[in-house]
């Protein structure tokens, strides 16, 4: 069956402000050879130059630390359409999907043209992060409702008669993951990979797709209800799709062929055969504003609101938006990633390379998370 593309909108581009460079702030108070000898002033001046040297330096501290993870905040970018440039380039999806990072993504996109649109052209909170993350665009069933969803952005009416709804962003993990840092290879800069399956016939492994009320919350294979668990400050907005990327790489290629999950599902460092290559471990977390996922689905012999806590293996009230116009089940959840972060030379420091590298491999002090803005106190 042939599908007519549909893009529905689009937001423009935005680009975060940063933060001071940390080189230069250290320099302000690292860069005098004042000395205690001498006269009074020359004493008094010392110590206030060493005090103020303190307070910066715990300025600094608090914005720097040694980490295992880095993540970043992705807005939708408004476009939500029947296009898949890793899976069907240049052509037309079965399905609809929401857009997150790049603002300059077409269904014939490449990490290098990506790439190409040059730093600030992502709705990213980090300016350098011009990657393209997306997952299938969501459809509610009867009586469902979505709480948070992206602002000026609200659910649609798809030709079912049913709200399709967008995710109101994402927030993307880039971490060690058991792995010693000197085995991490830094993410290829033409990687396309999608994580999860779209033909999956039941709930997948949790080390490949899982679901959270974020924070503390656990990972599980089903949606559970949230109502507790809200917490905007701390970004717990309901349901979370959790979407894990292959992280063992053949070494050469850059296609879907030359990634693999590692053993058992894991989310550690140990790869099969032909995968010698630990990469960092991304995991996409796509925010739903769903908040309970069941809401809406009566018991057949009662007739009452059907619960789902955590742990249970209770069918969520949502799917995805077929092109079609049929439901695309709920356990067919998937992610793509398409790398078009800048790197050295492009956008140095801050690119992906400098990140796994400074913050990861060598466990240098990097910007606290989220990550902000790719010269924010990065050590080289």
């Amino acid at each position: 069956m042939a599908f007519s593309g549909i893009i529905r909108r689009r937001s423009p581009a935005r680009e975060d402000s940063g933060c001071p460079d940390r080189d230069r702030l250290m320099a302000a108070f690292t860069g005098h050879a004042l000395e205690p000898e001498g006269d009074p002033m020359r004493r008094i001046v010392l110590a206030l130059v060493t005090a103020a040297g303190l307070v910066f330096a715990g300025v600094v501290a608090a914005q720097a630390a040694t980490q295992t993870e880095i993540w970043i905040k992705c807005p939708f970018t408004g476009l939500s359409a029947t296009i898949d440039p890793i899976v069907d380039p240049g052509g037309f999806s079965a399905h609809f999907h929401d857009f997150f990072g790049s603002t300059g993504l077409t269904a014939s996109s490449t990490p290098d043209s990506l790439r190409a649109g040059g730093p600030g052209t992502t709705t990213c909170a980090t300016s350098s992060d011009t990657a393209a993350y997306w997952a299938p665009t969501l459809v509610l069933g009867p009586g469902q409702t979505q709480t948070y969803g992206p602002a000026g952005y609200p659910c649609a009416t798809d030709p079912a008669g049913l709200p399709a709804c967008h995710y109101s962003h994402v927030r993307a993990y880039y971490g060690l993951q058991s792995a010693a840092p000197s085995r991490l290879t830094i993410s290829p800069i033409e990687e396309t990979v999608v994580g999860g399956s779209s033909e999956a016939g039941g709930p997948q492994p949790t080390g490949q797709i899982a679901w959270s009320c974020g924070g503390s919350t656990a990972f599980v294979q089903y949606p559970y209800d949230c109502s507790g668990s809200i917490k905007l400050s701390n970004d717990q907005d309901g349901v979370i799709l959790r979407v894990i990327l292959p992280r063992c790489w053949d070494g050469t290629g850059a296609a879907q062929a030359d990634f693999a999950y590692p053993l058992n599902n894991s989310l550690g460092p140990k790869c099969p055969a032909g995968f010698p290559k630990v990469l960092p471990l991304i995991n996409i977390r796509f925010h739903t504003g769903i908040v309970n996922p069941c809401l809406g689905e009566l018991d057949p012999v009662t007739g009452l609101q059907v619960s789902c806590p955590a742990g249970s293996m209770v069918a969520p009230n949502f799917g995805f938006e077929n092109a079609d116009g049929t439901i695309k089940p709920w356990y067919q959840a998937h992610g793509d990633f398409m790398n078009g972060w800048q790197y050295a030379p492009q956008d140095n420091p801050g690119g992906l390379d400098d990140l796994i590298t400074d913050c990861l491999k060598l466990a240098l002090p990097c910007p606290v998370n989220p990550h902000t803005a790719p010269t924010s106190n990065m050590p080289t």
